[in-house]
């Protein structure tokens, strides 16, 4: 009797610290994690339950946020971190141009059908707008408040530009104008170290 009292509460400690692992995880991590454990009373798992399912469109910002967080990491090189920010621009307009692209044409058609998820395409559309320029904010928050000062005291003076390239939309980050070559070099190699292209435009005589 002993013995099965303590098998029993080790179960129940087992199966809390299960719970407190599943809290960690992110809410809609969470929320398949728990949906997968509920079966009909055939014991299996209803796969048409909406839970079971990620959007897409939340999974790719979910990306783009987690991409974010590397260039908040101040543990990572200054540049290294500029280009994840840069990944994250990229990344938001091929987003808009495709996928929120695609919403606005369901909504324009009148189209209500709902995903696995559950979610309609017009409240996907609200719920991206919300979560997109959250993350936007947050992006230029990070540039203006932490890596531009700091590429300043390193003395590269910097701005962001938006360019289009083969009906393509890209952000850039333009240095200078540098007018000593010694100076454009050295600023040439920190870049090169940190995997960061460099392309050197001439802009007067």
């Amino acid at each position: 009797m002993r013995n099965r009292e303590q098998k029993i509460t080790k179960a129940g400690q087992i199966k809390a610290e299960s719970a407190d692992r599943a809290a960690t995880l992110a809410p809609e991590k969470a929320a398949r994690k728990r949906a997968a454990l509920v079966a009909d009373k055939s014991g299996k798992v209803r796969r048409s339950n909406p839970q079971l399912y990620l959007n897409r469109e939340f999974a790719q910002l979910e990306f783009n946020r987690r991409v974010l967080a590397q260039a908040e990491d101040a543990e990572i090189p200054l540049l290294e971190r500029l280009r994840f920010l840069c990944i994250v621009s990229n990344n938001l307009d091929e987003f808009f141009e495709i996928r929120v692209a695609g919403l606005k044409a369901q909504l324009e058609l009148g189209v209500d059908l709902t995903g696995p998820d559950g979610a309609s395409p017009a409240n996907v559309f609200r719920e991206v707008s919300i979560r997109a320029h959250e993350l936007v904010a947050r992006q230029y928050q990070l540039w203006n408040e932490e890596l531009l000062p700091q590429l300043a005291l390193q003395g590269i003076e910097s701005k962001v530009q938006k360019v289009s390239v083969d009906n393509d939309t890209w952000h850039r980050i333009r240095i200078g104008p540098i007018s000593k070559l010694d100076e454009l070099n050295r600023l040439r190699q920190i870049l090169r170290k940190a995997d960061v292209d460099v392309l050197v435009i001439r802009v007067g005589d």
